[in-house]
């Protein structure tokens, strides 16, 4: 700004301009118009106007070039622009010829002041140049002036050394003493110039004030600034960025860098950028995301490609750094800009590489590549982050660009073969994440299939095995849709897909003569088609397919007869498949003269072909070894496994086939399937059983899956062909245990289903106790897809025949069948999501909605029980119905002919639970204590009049019931017996199990307030309601429970006379209501009003009273003895207020035998009474 002082007005010309003059008039009265042959160009009149100038004005003085100075750095001068007009005060305007001359000089000119100067000179000049020019140019002028230098070398003739002069050498080192001025004489312009060198400098600099540092610039021109302000960042030295920054900082490969490395970091590897710390290198993860926004295509697509490189890291990075990132939502955000990406439709292939490959980092996309698709039907696979990314996206936008990605052949698409392989396994991905999801992708189903299968050259050739490995992938994902979603299942079935695999069974890859690793991934795509009809098939869809091309399924039982001890693993897949599939065709047949038919196929169509036949081959083939005796756990041996087990279930199903659809009931298809298997298969399923139960904790989960699985088929097949495995119920019941006792519970509990409902009838059970304890443990262990089990396993358990006088009880004619309906809806509370068994089942074909455990979505919104797996106490289900009766479901659905009020409901389901539940074991093993509190109290709470109860349920009180109290005291007992329980992070209350029944409407705070509101109003003392109230005063629940009891409803204390032994212990102990101690000023005050009014007295409330002073006194005086100063005003009030007993013995507790009194009554070794005043008395 300084710069502005040195400019000066200048004289105005002696002489004013003449005013112009008109040209003479003409006759007309209007200006003559000349032909354009007579006009003069204003080109030529400029330059005439010029020339006159220059030779009318001797005053006037050449432009001279800007000065470039030369460092001592080795900077060489340059000559930066050319004279407009250089003439002298006499001579005439320069001809063009002369121009080479006046360069000549102008550049000597130059030569002579830069060797003039000093160093300091040279410095300040050169600091001017980088000042006003970027380091670009300086280095194109440095460049160029070399490139001169060099030419005027080669055009000078060679001279001997001692006829050369002394000049500056125009070069990169300038090192040596500045030549001498020329003696020859100079222009008058060049004169003028050496004797005005300030004058030039003004010319030539136009910055010529010293250089400020920021904090002078700020001190002379923003002197009232804040140094803060926004405005004035531009003061601020780039480089200073703080070495104590605290953002996590990452290079272009995705590496966390330390903050020593983010400040030492050289520029040259292009991690510095002009973020907000900008001498820091690398890029934060705030950076990275503001900057994959940009609108500058490379910078976008390389910051892309680091947030991808991040996410798929994620797992390997330090705890610390994971954890930043977890803050930092880096997922979430991956999935937010590639969705982003991809919706708006972007058309830059390097940015849709790097998007691609950022969102399958993201979705972990990778663990699915490799993922066998039976297996993963057994275990949930549950990701919330991409659940409720999946919730939030537009998948129909969002499907339709990935439609139009990938509907064009590999070598056509406008993806690289990464690409496509990525994305199809995104696809996978969310299929198995999303419901909705999968009905999506199954409708661009038709596409991928056109794109990579049916244009599979078929059998294929070695030069396609890429495109092979492409159709396998996009098989997979037909074949997730499929088990997935039925809805997803139609979907492709409507888009005639599976029509179009037919072409894979035509020339099936046994006839192709190819080499062995086309062969390979033959078999695997045809074993792909296979599991995918099957798949389909267990919705009761497509069963045509076995009229379509009957011989296809003739030629693959032909195959499955040949199969070797050679035979790949590819090829037994393929071998399951198919006989899977035939398992579903033979139950979905029934006879087509029942009333029954629901589905595609009926018996006739089955019944004559030799499926039978072909299982048995394959049973009595040499290659299918018994596994168990080989204890063999390779990949080869688990697949001749499952081919077995496959096998096995055919025979099983078509066994119940004949049994339902012949004459006599298929004996005579049973004694010839019974005469065709092994002589020793009773045997061996029994040492299989063995096997099972002993399967140590080190073998595979997959191991220990199919070896039940295969023994589970044996014994079923054994039950249904009359053939014992086990010699009575006893050892049925004791394998069962044995079972029980494995770590992998869950890979054992369809073998455990199979054995429980082995017997005929619940009639046949002797050991009613035993099967029932078994058959709980079941129940309690089942997972979504057991329903259709644990349905019939709680038929059986209210047909029981139980001890006539406990059923006599419940005072109905059908016993605890009445809860038949509350029970099946806890197992099942929604139809709409009903995962199909894992054994089908002609009755629920039709009702299956998917095939998958882990994508099934948890009906919350009826408050009730959410379906499997149960919690401990789902046997009080009917208790959640009753609180709900005008909104449950399930009384919607009960059967017209149910009459059960609801003092028999109350009495059957406290029986059912004292026979299952064992009240003396509720903190071993069934319950928990706060399970058991919250369902006693559902019955108190129970009594709130509800305008649409029938009489009769209006004037009686169900908790004075003698049959309801009597269960309730036995439930009660338990818990008012200290025990010690294991130690845990969370301390889980009423409060947060009521969770599940209450849902987000009710709190536990307001259900707890109408237990008080009904004990106040209806309790008269009764004794197990009042110890239902204390519980919550415990701290494990916020204090407003305690406010309410001891500050608001206080009127209740006078009537809650309770024991330390009648105190429930909801965790175990009376501790959690002692410590620590009380801090709520309101919650103090309640405690000293309660003992001063004399509320809690000691000999009649002795628990209540012993809390409250415990409370006050640990409050007032600290554990050396000295008075708190925050609380002398709460002592000085029960001083004053209270009887001498009273602070007596408040005086008395803070000493160490008042202590070690309430210590040994906690602990249950003496009684409360004796305790406190024997020691009372002795001090």
């Amino acid at each position: 700004m300084a710069f502005v002082r040195d400019i000066k007005e200048r004289n105005s010309a002696s002489t004013p301009p003449a005013p112009p003059s008109l040209s003479d008039p003409s006759t007309s009265g209007f200006p003559s118009v000349p032909h354009r042959s007579q006009r003069v160009s204003a080109f030529k009149r400029a330059r005439t106007e010029n020339a006159a100038r220059q030779t009318t004005s001797s005053s006037s003085t050449a432009y001279q070039a800007p000065v470039i100075g030369v460092a001592a750095s080795g900077l060489a001068p340059a000559l930066v622009s050319a004279p407009i007009s250089s003439a002298s005060s006499s001579g005439p305007s320069r001809q063009p010829s002369d121009i080479q001359g006046m360069l000549r000089e102008i550049q000597a000119e130059n030569e002579n002041k830069v060797a003039a100067m000093s160093e300091s000179e040279r410095q300040r000049e050169l600091q001017d140049l980088q000042e006003t020019f970027s380091p670009k140019i300086m280095e194109m002028l440095a460049q160029r002036a070399q490139r001169r230098a060099q030419q005027v070398q080669a055009l000078q003739p060679p001279r001997s050394e001692g006829s050369r002069r002394t000049e500056p050498a125009v070069a990169m080192e300038t090192e040596s003493e500045p030549a001498s001025a020329p003696t020859t004489s100079q222009p008058t312009a060049d004169r003028r110039t050496a004797e005005s060198p300030s004058r030039l400098q003004r010319k030539v600099h136009f910055a010529a004030a010293e250089a400020l540092s920021p904090s002078e610039i700020q001190k002379q021109y923003f002197p009232g600034e804040d140094p803060d302000n926004a405005h004035l960042q531009w003061l601020q030295d780039a480089d200073s960025g703080s070495p104590e920054s605290s953002s996590l900082r990452f290079d272009l490969s995705g590496r966390p860098l330390t903050i020593e490395e983010a400040a030492a970091l050289p520029s040259h590897l292009g991690l510095h950028h002009h973020g907000e710390e900008a001498g820091q290198a690398g890029y934060t993860i705030k950076e990275i995301l503001m900057l994959c926004a940009s609108s500058f295509g490379p910078q976008r697509t390389i910051m892309l490609s680091l947030l991808g490189k991040i996410a798929s890291q994620l797992d390997t990075y330090k705890q610390q750094v994971r954890r930043e990132l977890m803050h930092d939502k880096v997922r979430e955000s991956c999935l937010e800009i590639t969705t982003q990406i991809l919706v708006t439709g972007e058309k830059n292939s390097a940015l849709l590489r790097e998007t691609i490959a950022c969102l399958y980092a993201a979705i972990k996309a990778e663990q699915f590549e490799n993922l066998d698709d039976t297996e993963a039907i057994h275990y949930p696979i549950v990701d919330f982050q991409i659940q409720s990314w999946v919730q939030k996206a537009p998948l129909e936008d969002l499907m339709a660009r990935v439609k139009q990605l990938l509907s064009s052949k590999p070598s056509q698409s406008v993806l690289t073969e990464t690409s496509i392989r990525q994305l199809l396994a995104v696809l996978l991905a969310l299929c198995y994440h999303s419901f909705d999801a999968a009905d999506a992708i199954a409708g661009i189903s038709s596409t991928l299939i056109r794109s990579f299968v049916t244009s599979l050259e078929w059998p294929v050739p070695a030069e396609e095995m890429t495109n092979a490995s492409i159709a396998v992938q996009t098989l997979r994902i037909n074949l997730a849709c499929a088990m997935t979603s039925r809805s997803g299942a139609k979907a492709q079935l409507q888009a005639s897909c599976y029509d179009q695999f037919l072409r894979f069974l035509a020339i099936p890859p046994w006839r192709a003569n190819e080499g062995a690793t086309s062969k390979t991934i033959m078999f695997r795509i045809t074993g792909l088609v296979m599991r995918i009809f099957e798949s389909v098939a267990r919705y009761g869809l497509n069963g045509s397919l076995l009229s379509t091309a009957p011989e296809l399924w003739l030629f693959v039982g032909q195959w499955t007869g040949r199969l070797t001890a050679s035979a790949s693993i590819d090829e037994l897949a393929l071998a399951s498949a198919y006989f899977d599939l035939l398992r579903v065709w033979v139950i979905s047949a029934t006879d087509p003269h029942s009333m029954e038919k629901e589905h595609d196929l009926v018996w006739t169509q089955v019944g004559g072909l030799e499926w039978a036949e072909e299982a048995l081959h394959v049973l009595g083939a040499d290659f299918v070894r018994d596994p168990f005796k080989s204890g063999s756990s390779s990949r080869k041996d688990l697949g001749i496994a499952k081919l077995e087990q496959s096998a096995v279930e055919l025979l099983a199903a078509w066994t119940a086939g004949v049994t339902k659809n012949t004459l006599r009931g298929g004996a005579e298809a049973k004694d010839a399937l019974k005469k065709g298997l092994p002589v020793d298969f009773a045997e061996n399923t029994r040492k299989g059983l063995q096997a099972v139960a002993s399967l140590d904790a080190a073998s595979s989960g997959s191991q220990l899956r199919v070896w039940a699985g295969l023994a589970d088929s044996r014994f079923m097949l054994c039950s249904r062909l009359d053939m014992n495995v086990f010699a009575d119920e006893s050892a049925v019941l004791s394998y069962v245990r044995s079972l029980a006792a494995l770590k992998d519970v869950y890979s054992v509990r369809g073998l455990r289903y199979t054995l429980l409902q082995s017997f005929e009838s619940a009639k046949a059970v002797k050991d009613i106790s035993g099967w029932a304890e078994l058959a709980q443990s079941a129940i309690l262990g089942g997972h979504p897809g057991d329903e259709t089990s644990l349905l019939n396993m709680v038929d059986t358990l209210l047909d029981l025949p139980w001890d006539a006088a406990r059923i006599s009880s419940v005072s109905h004619p059908h016993g605890l069948y009445i809860l038949r309906p509350f029970l099946h809806y806890a197992i099942l509370p929604d139809l709409d999501v009903l995962v199909g068994p894992v054994r089908p089942l002609s009755s629920m074909l039709r009702v299956t909605t998917t095939l998958r455990r882990g994508t099934v979505a948890r009906n919350i919104r009826t408050g009730a029980v959410a379906g499997l797996p149960l919690s401990q106490d789902w046997l009080f289900a009917p208790f959640n119905a009753l609180l709900k009766r005008r909104s449950s479901p399930v009384f919607k659905q009960l059967p017209p002919a149910w009459n059960a009020t609801r003092l028999q409901v109350l009495r059957a389901t406290f029986v059912l639970a004292d026979l299952l539940l064992r009240p003396s074991q509720i903190n071993e093993r069934a319950m928990t204590g706060s399970q058991t509190l919250l369902n006693l109290m559902k019955v108190f709470v129970l009594e709130q009049v509800d305008p649409a109860d029938d009489e009769e349920t209006v004037q009686s009180e169900l908790f004075r019931d003698p049959v309801i109290e009597q269960s309730m005291g036995r439930f009660l007992a338990p818990l008012l017996r200290s025990s010690e329980q294991q130690p845990s992070s969370k301390i889980e209350n009423m409060a947060d199990i009521a969770k599940s029944f209450l849902g987000t409407a009710t709190t536990f705070y307001q259900f707890y307030y109408d237990f008080i509101e009904l004990y106040e109003s209806i309790s008269l003392g009764h004794k197990i309601f009042g110890q239902l109230a204390l519980p919550p005063l415990a701290h494990t629940y916020p204090l407003d429970y305690r406010k309410l009891i001891w500050c608001e409803q206080s009127s209740v204390l006078r009537t809650l006379r309770m024991s330390f032994d009648d105190v429930p212990r909801e965790h175990g102990t009376l501790g959690t209501y002692f410590e620590p101690i009380e801090e709520d000023d309101d919650i103090l005050r309640g405690y000293a009003r309660a003992l001063v009014e004399g509320a809690v007295k000691p000999r009649t409330h002795p628990f209540l009273y012993n809390l409250a002073a415990h409370h006050v006194v640990g409050a007032v005086w600290t554990t050396e003895g000295e008075m708190i100063e925050d609380k002398a005003a709460l002592w000085r009030s029960v001083k004053e207020s209270g009887d001498e007993e009273l602070v007596e013995a408040l005086y008395w507790r803070r000493t160490d035998l008042g202590e070690r009194a309430l210590e040994s009554v906690l602990r249950g070794e003496e009684k409360v009474e004796e305790a406190v005043y024997r020691k009372r008395r002795m001090v």
